[in-house]
């Protein structure tokens, strides 16, 4: 247990940055050090403040401001890489949506989900707002209508793959996509004008 002053040197940061910015910095240190001493499954959900104090003698207890160390700390290196994953897999399946679905309001829909989850990437690192009902709630249920404009655009889409014939083995053979404008018939191709 140490002074706030005393372990990182506030005073000089101090001099830098406003107090309650330097007092941000020092927890966020103290959690990185509760996430070395618990890498794999953390402090447990919902422990960070209470787990703080043993990091940084604050005389109450605070927030880290930071979602990605929160979690990290409360539930493990892993399970925030799974996080991570799992937003950059949700930005990606919105791209596709917005670049690829016929539907105008869907695809709008999908530009203002980029921005909403831009701005939640950016907000999570100077606050904990993922943590909150209502941010998450938002955040889920557009995901989930995210992933069903995403099936229903691949649907849509027109197939440019090519049937793969069988081998004895029951395995399917690595035949490529006919190139646009040409379809494949028997052993010949036809070139469509």
């Amino acid at each position: 247990k140490t002074e706030l002053t005393s372990v990182y040197g506030i005073h000089h940061l101090e001099e830098k940055v406003d107090r309650s910015a330097a007092i941000r910095i020092e927890i966020w240190k103290a959690t990185i050090e509760m996430i070395k001493e618990h890498p794999w499954i953390g402090v447990s959900f919902g422990r960070l403040k209470s787990h703080l104090h043993l990091y940084l003698d604050l005389g109450r207890q605070m927030d880290a401001h930071n979602a990605y160390l929160i979690l990290a700390a409360e539930q493990g290196i892993p399970a925030l890489v799974f996080f991570l994953v799992s937003l950059l897999v949700l930005f990606r399946v919105t791209v596709v949506v917005y670049r690829r679905h016929p539907d105008p309001f869907i695809r709008a829909t999908a530009l203002g989900f980029l921005g909403g989850l831009s701005g939640l990437f950016m907000a999570n690192m100077w606050g904990s707002r993922v943590n909150t009902t209502e941010t998450s709630g938002y955040l889920w249920i557009m995901a989930a209508l995210m992933a069903r404009a995403y099936l229903w655009a691949r649907e849509q889409a027109p197939q440019r793959s090519v049937a793969r014939p069988r081998r004895p083995n029951g395995r399917q053979t690595a035949v490529p996509a006919a190139p646009r404008g040409v379809e494949p018939e028997g052993k010949r191709v036809r070139v469509v004008r």
